[in-house]
């Protein structure tokens, strides 16, 4: 859901903005396939990055048997961090 409304916000603003983050997001999904716990747990067993270039973090989970990651959250990072505990079990 926050990618949704991360798109559909900023594509009034800025169709620019929609390809620069669908750019920064693939670009991030593809590290991660190659390098999933580069990142530092931050919250449980979750882990937070940031998109390069834009201020989004992403919480994510890795799922070693089924070799799954699972984004919980892409949010803005000045929002409140414990929406979080919420999202994470």
């Amino acid at each position: 859901m926050d990618i949704l409304e991360i798109l559909e916000f900023a594509a009034v603003q800025s169709p620019r903005y929609v390809r620069n983050f669908n750019t920064a997001f693939d670009e991030l999904v593809a590290c991660l396939e190659r390098f999933p716990k580069y990142a530092p747990v931050a919250y449980k067993n979750a882990r937070k990055t940031i998109m390069e270039k834009l201020p989004f973090l992403v919480y994510y989970t890795i799922d070693d048997a089924n070799l799954e990651i699972t984004v919980h959250a892409v949010f803005h990072h000045s929002r409140n961090p414990d929406i979080l505990k919420r999202r994470i079990t």
